[in-house]
This record gives structure tokens, C-alpha cells and sequence, in this order.
């Protein structure tokens, strides 16, 4: 019921409906978003205001950091469905399709979202064309993940502000992956990597570094930093499900015990002769 009075009350929202001989078949509901003036958008930015109902807006300004971003005005793809007799046609993305055309025709900035992150609806959001731009850091109260922003840029301002975004997070990302995402399982870092496109440039000397830790005796800690970008950009230009400790260790840095404890591994020993196989075929492969 409070869903049904905010839709008939609130001047921010719309509709997107699909229909099928008087049937609805799909909807997207959206939420216009942005628009703030220079201070209300700096307050924003210093993290002293929430205004309700944008938060795809203020998240992209306090916390991934665009100072500007809730001066554009945009709309934030609040829920999307379809009935499950009409699942996996391309409906969804057709829905996606007509909210683009209705944000142009509205003269809007660009189109968004933001949901718990989940290999599905990654893979959903990008092969309908939205980018990745931003990774919350906690996990949400209700959810229990990894909240991420998506974003189709409609001018050229906020598409510049996402190459910034996605470049940042090609950065920041290796770090994340040993601190506030060490949560994540083996198919959301997948999903998060593909998602981001993560590439990196390895120099001739990180690559022999990883060799030596692959087909020799090197320590794990001498080579990681080196390793854990290479793991990661495998995985990320790779059609295939990356095996568990790859992810595990070689990317995120769980500790030796825990994963001893996890995969009822002998010790440590037993644990790194097995990464080391891994890593020789990743080396093989990529």
C-alpha cells in the first residue's frame, strides 16, 4: 500500500509499463532524480545533506566523490520486472530501451541504477549497455551486499565524469578487494570484475615475478601484488568460472587458516602447491 500511494503521490516517479493484449507483462518504475543547486549540491558532497528520494544522485556525489554530480538532472530505475512467463525474451531490455527514449525526450542527463550486487543482474545491466561507476564499500542493512551503481551517460559531461569513475575503479579496485570486499563469494567478484572491465598493464619484470611464484619457489607475499592484478585480469576478460582459491587467495587475501579450515586443505603447504598449479595455467592461458 505505501508502494501504491508514493507512485500516485509522489510528482518524481513514473512509469514504464509493457503490456501483452491488455496484460501487463513488465514495468520499470522510475524516480527523477538531481537537479540541486551549487550548495545544496556542495553539502551533498561534504556529506551534511540527504535529501529524500535521490540516491543514486548522492551517492555518485559523497560518496564516489563527483563534487558536481547532483547539479545533473537524470533518472534512477528504481525497480524492474517482468512476469516470469515472459522471462528471457529481451523484454527487460527493450523496457530499458524506452527509458532511455523517454530521459532524451525529458532532455535528462543520463539513466541509472543501483541494487545488491548479484552475477544476474550484472550481467542484465550490462548487456543492456549501462556501465559500472561506483562500489559501496559496506554491505546494505537490508540486503547483506555489495551495493553497486550502474549509468548510461545521455550527455557529455556525465560521460566524463564516468570514464573518471571507471578509471578510479581500475585504481582502487585491488585494494578494495583485500579490505571492505573480502566478504564477497567467488561469483560476485567475478560478476564485479567483468562488470568493471578490469585490465591492467604488467611489466616484463611482474611477469617473471609471477612465473618464479608459479614454477619455482617464490613466497606468495613477495609476488602478490603483481599476482592479484594478473588473477584479476584473467578473470575479468574470461568466459570461464575461475576456481575458488584463485579468487579466494590470489585476490581477495583471505588468510592461510581460514581457508585451510574452509576447504579441509592439510596446511598451508598443500593450499600454495595447489595456488601455484593455478596460476601456471592461468599464465598459459592469458
Amino acid at each position: 500500500p505505501s508502494d501504491l500511494r508514493s507512485l500516485m503521490e509522489n510528482p518524481d516517479l513514473a512509469l514504464v509499463v509493457a503490456h501483452d493484449a491488455g496484460r501487463v507483462i513488465g514495468a520499470a518504475l522510475l524516480n527523477r532524480e538531481g537537479g540541486f543547486d551549487a550548495e545544496l549540491g556542495e553539502q551533498v558532497f561534504l556529506g551534511r545533506r540527504r535529501p529524500k528520494g535521490h540516491l543514486l544522485a548522492q551517492m555518485l556525489t559523497a560518496q564516489a566523490g563527483i563534487a558536481h554530480f547532483a547539479g545533473y538532472r537524470g533518472i534512477r530505475v528504481q525497480r524492474i520486472a517482468v512476469d516470469e512467463s515472459c522471462r528471457r525474451q529481451g523484454l527487460g531490455t527493450r523496457l530499458l530501451q524506452r527509458v532511455l527514449q523517454y530521459a532524451r525526450a525529458c532532455n535528462l542527463d543520463y539513466v541509472g541504477a543501483s541494487f545488491a550486487l548479484d552475477a544476474r543482474s550484472a550481467e542484465f545491466w550490462q548487456q543492456a549497455g549501462f556501465s559500472l561507476a561506483h562500489v559501496s564499500y559496506a554491505q546494505g542493512k537490508s540486503s547483506g551486499s555489495h551495493s553497486v551503481a550502474v549509468l548510461a551517460a545521455l550527455q557529455a559531461g556525465v560521460a566524463d565524469d564516468l570514464v573518471q569513475l571507471q578509471q578510479r575503479l581500475q585504481r582502487q579496485l585491488p585494494a578494495w578487494m583485500t579490505l571492505f570486499l573480502q566478504s564477497l563469494d567467488t561469483t560476485q567478484v567475478t560478476a564485479l570484475l567483468r562488470m568493471a572491465r578490469f585490465s591492467t598493464d604488467l611489466s616484463e619484470l611482474e611477469r617473471r615475478e609471477i612465473e618464479a611464484f608459479a614454477r619455482g619457489h617464490k613466497g606468495f607475499e613477495l609476488c602478490f601484488v603483481s599476482l592479484q592484478q594478473f588473477i584479476m585480469q584473467c578473470v575479468a576478460s574470461s568466459v570461464n568460472s575461475p576456481d575458488r582459491l584463485l579468487i579466494e587467495k590470489a585476490v581477495q587475501n583471505k588468510p592461510w587458516s581460514r581457508l585451510e579450515r574452509e576447504t579441509g586443505a592439510e596446511g598451508r603447504r598443500q593450499l600454495q602447491k595447489r595456488l601455484r598449479r593455478l596460476v601456471d595455467a592461468e599464465l598459459k592461458a592469458c
